[in-house]
């Protein structure tokens, strides 16, 4: 199964400080062209709409109009540096909601889902942290408001060096959180793949080695394909290096997949992985191939989040005593 989701978030200058006043979606206007693939392909995408795209109507209108006719689904995505309530200093820690006190983390959850429940007359209960900053204290926000899948975790990734999680030793299946146990986290969908990689796990830490990292072994490891990081993913990854994630991953025993893009990437100048209108085409063109791949030669299917948590149910549920 594969949840297909779309980080619905305003432009901003991803090496520049954070601005709470930049919050434009222009590029909204290019989402009917992505919602276009997805529905060519047969797939309902999960836009997991911030505080900016959902109290905007050039945005939050593209995404009510697909989730009005049956054709999207709706979930939160928190960046807390331009969710209200505003009281906390704009710093590259704040960015990870995580580090927030547990009452203003919570504070701005709440806000921004009434913001979508307004815009779209459909209450979020699929969350996703802005930088994945996902901390001790989310899971329990996240139950007080009824959600019920929470897409944080990126595998792989180590946002340490600036306050955020690590998550470099973190697999892509499934467990429960919150403080009843009944929230379903998906990490992002992100591994190794190459010649030296098994399921999705790579032999050779070399960037935590000195020694290789000053003679750039990581480098030649992955300019050779011996293994490389792969997060399933058109920005920055070809359909080809998202194949082989997957069937490392399907090989592994996964069977469950989160494939991710930022909206801002539909644009060309907004992220680095959409520079211009030519990368643009070979980003959605990657989209198209991928789902084709999924769903056909794999024969997988693209599900609601809510399905997600109903397999995962019945996964966990206890087989009845043999008799």
């Amino acid at each position: 199964m594969l949840l297909a989701v779309v980080h619905s978030e305003e432009e901003f200058n991803w090496n520049a400080p954070f601005d709470r006043g930049a919050t434009s979606v222009g590029h909204a206007r290019a989402l009917p062209r992505l919602q276009a693939v997805f529905e060519a392909a047969g797939v309902r995408p999960v836009y997991l709409m911030d505080h900016p795209f959902a109290a905007q109507p050039e945005s939050a209108g593209h995404v009510a109009e697909a989730v009005g006719r049956g054709a999207a689904w709706v979930g939160a995505h928190l960046h807390p540096w331009v969710s209200p309530p505003h009281v906390e200093q704009v710093t590259t820690a704040n960015s990870y909601a995580s580090n927030l006190p547990a009452e203003l983390e919570a504070a701005k959850i709440a806000a921004l889902t009434e913001t979508i429940e307004q815009a779209l007359g459909v209450r979020p209960r699929t969350f996703l942290a802005g930088r994945y900053g996902f901390g001790p204290a989310t899971g329990a926000a996240l139950r007080t408001l009824g959600y019920t899948v929470d897409l944080s975790p990126s595998p792989t990734y180590d946002y340490s060096a600036d306050g955020g999680p690590d998550f470099t030793d973190w697999g892509c299946h499934p467990s429960w959180d919150g403080p009843d146990g009944q929230l379903l986290r998906i990490p992002h969908t992100a591994g190794h793949a190459g010649f030296l990689c098994r399921g999705g796990r790579r032999f050779v830490a070399a960037e935590r080695q000195g020694v290789l990292k000053a003679l750039k072994v990581p480098a030649i490891l992955a300019r050779t394909k011996a293994q490389r990081r792969v997060r399933l993913s058109p920005e920055g990854f070809g359909p080809g290096d998202m194949i082989d994630l997957t069937r490392a991953l399907v090989a592994a025993g996964h069977r469950l997949f989160v494939f991710s893009l930022h909206s801002p990437s539909l644009a060309p100048g907004h992220t680095p992985y959409a520079r211009s209108a030519a990368e643009v085409d070979r980003l959605l063109d990657a989209i198209a191939a991928y789902l084709d791949y999924f769903q056909g030669l794999l024969g997988g299917r693209v599900v609601a989040p809510e399905a997600a948590l109903a397999a995962a149910r019945q996964a966990s549920r206890p087989s009845p005593p043999a008799r």
